[in-house]
């Protein structure tokens, strides 16, 4: 996983396929913005790789995280091990959403409201 940035004063972690980023980082902000979240100040934000694994629950990461926000990182990357289809996972301590990639919701519009009911309904919109 590469470095965090961000000041999260939302508690959302958002992570993204590595791959997707250099490209699609507007549209991410563009989402963020839809939901009422500032890139800079209101979330943390890092890359990591499908390939890579990161234990995220053994992490200190995870302790200020109310929200995690996934884009084309499978949960079992960041040691999730969950077998559920849904897009919206709850847990003890923070919820998880579930996305499709950057690249894939860019061209997607069917994904694209997917993932507007998801967010809408996850952040009360």
């Amino acid at each position: 996983m590469h470095r965090c940035i961000g000041n999260n004063t939302k508690r959302l972690l958002v992570l993204a396929n590595t791959a997707d980023v250099p490209e699609h980082l507007g549209f991410l902000k563009k989402i963020l913005r839809s939901v009422d979240f500032d890139f800079e100040q209101d979330i943390l934000f890092a890359t990591i790789s499908p390939e890579e694994s990161f234990n995220l629950l053994n992490s200190t990461l995870i302790q200020d995280v109310a929200t995690l926000m996934l884009f084309g990182v499978p949960p079992k990357c960041i040691g999730l091990h969950v077998y559920d289809a849904r897009r919206l996972l709850v847990f003890d301590r923070f919820r998880v959403l579930l996305a499709p990639s950057l690249a894939t919701l860019v061209s997607d519009a069917e994904q694209k409201r997917a993932l507007w009911g998801l967010l809408k309904n996850a952040f009360q919109i």
